[in-house]
């Protein structure tokens, strides 16, 4: 492993434009840096340190330059924007995906609840209740929609609704959510909640 992490730092230095090798480089960087300490300590005894920003710049670069692995740094980028709560950025990036993806319904519905992380709650309905149209949609043309993406963008539209106290519309979401689980789209945790809804 420290082997590995040595190459990659030679092969940058080497040659900067070897934007694949960033992706690796980037990952070791940034979750070695978001071990705990003592994970951290052993680590650092076997030669692997950790930087989380020169992580996240490193798999950034990965990200935005054209490379055999930029689409797997694209999904990496958005798992750390969203651990680093950085959801502008994570939504951006979504948007993007989506252009280049558009059929990725998992993609959608990540853009309608990132809206909602963003507190930007009108436009996370609005983009939920399309989503949930286009699965409907997916369904009449044979393409797949798995319910347990339906069920969570009519999870989000009931709790968004119900905080507004727009009891009318969370009432119809919370009962299309229930709908869904006897399909088995969610797990028992998700569906916990709802079971005994009425």
């Amino acid at each position: 492993f420290p082997s590995h992490d040595t190459h990659l730092k030679f092969a940058v230095e080497k040659d900067s434009a070897r934007y694949d090798a960033y992706l690796t480089l980037g990952a070791i960087r940034y979750f070695t840096a978001n071990l705990p300490s003592g994970a951290r300590a052993v680590a650092s005894f076997i030669g692997v340190t950790g930087d989380r920003a020169q992580g996240i710049k490193d798999i950034t670069t990965a990200a935005q330059n054209a490379n055999l692995y930029q689409q797997d740094a694209r999904f990496l980028l958005k798992y750390v924007y969203r651990k680093e709560k950085r959801f502008d950025q994570v939504l951006t990036l979504l948007k993007d995906m989506h252009a280049r993806y558009p059929e990725n319904v998992e993609i959608d519905l990540d853009i309608g609840e990132t809206y909602h992380e963003l507190k930007r709650d009108t436009e996370a309905v609005a983009h939920l209740t399309a989503f949930t149209k286009t699965c409907e949609a997916r369904e009449t043309q044979n393409k797949s929609c798995h319910d347990r993406f339906r069920f969570t963008a009519w999870k989000v539209i009931g709790e968004i609704t119900l905080q507004a106290k727009t009891f009318d519309q969370s009432i119809v979401a919370f009962q299309n959510a229930k709908t869904l689980i006897a399909s088995g789209g969610p797990s028992k945790k998700e569906a916990a909640p709802y079971r005994d809804w009425e």
